[in-house]
């Protein structure tokens, strides 16, 4: 009984060496991955790396220290039609400096030779 017992022992500590050397190479991978991670975000202009979505950023919400990951999309709509005649995507957060590339770009697209232009 005292060798079955040993050799029990044995057998489960091999089996937990075993669990316990696939845990530490699955968290060396881990590590290659976010060192790999690391250094991409070192080489980024902007310091962000969205891993869902390439070209999304965070972008800051009313809350502190809280932030949105996407994008800013601005569209002009014509108020005849209703419909939409320009859009723009950016990573931009605010708004503030959209409004006249956007009214540019909706009195292009309509070929008018002037706008009047509102933003909400």
């Amino acid at each position: 009984m005292a060798r079955a017992d040993r050799r029990e022992q044995s057998e489960r500590k091999l089996r937990k060496i075993e669990r316990l050397q696939e845990k530490l190479s699955r968290i060396r991978q881990e590590v290659q991955r976010m060192q790999g991670i690391a250094t991409q975000l070192k080489e980024t202009p902007e310091g962000q790396i969205s891993l869902t979505d390439p070209d999304a950023r965070s972008m800051a919400t009313y809350g502190k220290g809280t932030g949105l990951v996407g994008y800013n999309v601005q569209t002009a709509v014509d108020t005849v039609t209703h419909l939409i005649v320009a859009h723009d995507v950016t990573n931009i957060v605010h708004d503030r400096a959209q409004l006249a590339p956007m009214a540019k770009m909706a009195k292009a697209a309509l070929q008018a030779e002037s706008l009047n232009a509102i933003a909400d």
